[in-house]
């Protein structure tokens, strides 16, 4: 009885555990800006126009003080410049991401806890 007693939370934790999953990266034209937070550490922000690369900057400096660049037109390709994962909170075709995956994972846990969606390596292209 004791035995059960032990196993049936743990097989309900194991059970209810979920693994995160990588989106394929992203195709098209977006818009996104980094912004350095501390020497060395970049945030990016990528998203599907203008006014919401604006609007997610300005969220984000609120959130962690730092200096922005100006939101670019960028395409995203494989590659490891940058570490992203989808935003939760935000519209659809918008990332959060890092100049690593430490930061990355970071963000994402600091911004929306625990997740299925994972951090990916891509290769950022601004124009």
């Amino acid at each position: 009885m004791r035995m059960t007693l032990v196993l049936v939370p743990a097989l309900l934790l194991i059970g209810c555990a979920s693994t995160q999953q990588a989106v394929p990266v992203p195709a098209g034209t977006f818009w996104g800006s980094t912004v350095e937070t501390r020497a060395g550490q970049l945030t990016l922000v990528v998203t599907t126009d203008y006014s919401l690369c604006e609007n997610a900057v300005d969220w984000h400096i609120k959130q962690a003080p730092g200096t922005p660049t100006k939101c670019r037109s960028l395409t995203l390709a494989p590659g490891s410049d940058f570490w992203i994962v989808p935003a939760v909170n935000l519209p659809a075709g918008t990332y959060w991401g890092a100049n690593n995956r430490e930061g990355c994972e970071f963000l994402q846990s600091r911004d929306y806890g625990l997740s299925t969606r994972a951090c990916q390596p891509v290769r950022v292209e601004f124009r």
